[in-house]
């Protein structure tokens, strides 16, 4: 699918300057957008905690991708969002996995997924 190449190359450019020493976590935050083709966003932020019993930790932003956010087109998320949810967790988990693909990522304590309302899912820790 040509939207996870867009994903790759969005999250390959935005680590590739450096991430802060002070980012002890990441989350992918996912969030309603209503623009035309896409449902949803998602925007990749650093925080300065880390708490794997809470959602919270997210909270505390020291660094952001740049761009901040990527639209996600309705062709990858349909226009569920639980179907998002999912459909970005495995894109998240595949980038993770690969070598090549950001390994400032696994530098850090953890890597989360969720909406900007609810509650983080982790999907790697180290």
């Amino acid at each position: 699918m040509v939207f996870d190449d867009d994903f790759k190359a969005w999250l390959t450019s935005s680590t590739s300057a450096g991430v802060p020493a002070s980012v002890r976590a990441f989350s992918f935050n996912l969030y309603e957008l209503q623009k035309d083709g896409s449902a949803f966003g998602v925007e990749l932020i650093g925080s300065s905690d880390f708490d794997t019993e809470g959602s919270d930790w997210a909270c505390n932003e020291v660094w952001a991708a740049t761009p901040r956010m990527l639209a996600i087109p309705v062709a990858f998320s349909s226009r569920s969002w639980e179907a998002c949810l999912e459909a970005v967790k495995r894109m998240v988990i595949a980038a993770v996995d690969e070598n090549n693909t950001c390994k400032v990522l696994k530098t850090r304590e953890g890597i989360a997924v969720g909406f900007v309302d609810g509650d983080l899912e982790l999907v790697w820790q180290r």
